[in-house]
């Protein structure tokens, strides 16, 4: 849905994601969600961004 929206770009071969051309309209919200300290640690742990910025999953 993110990607049909045009906020990701999501490749399978090889996997990855980047920001979409409506990325920026979503970012306030991927912010938020990455500076908040209650966000559930099952939904983090494994997440190579919050593994790389030191966030404790």
């Amino acid at each position: 849905m993110m990607e049909q929206a045009g906020f990701i770009e999501w490749e399978t071969e090889p996997f990855s994601v980047r920001r979409g051309p409506r990325f920026e309209e979503v970012a306030a919200v991927i912010l938020a969600i990455d500076t908040y300290n209650e966000f559930p640690k099952h939904l983090i742990k494994g997440c190579h961004f919050h593994e790389q910025n030191g966030v404790d999953a």
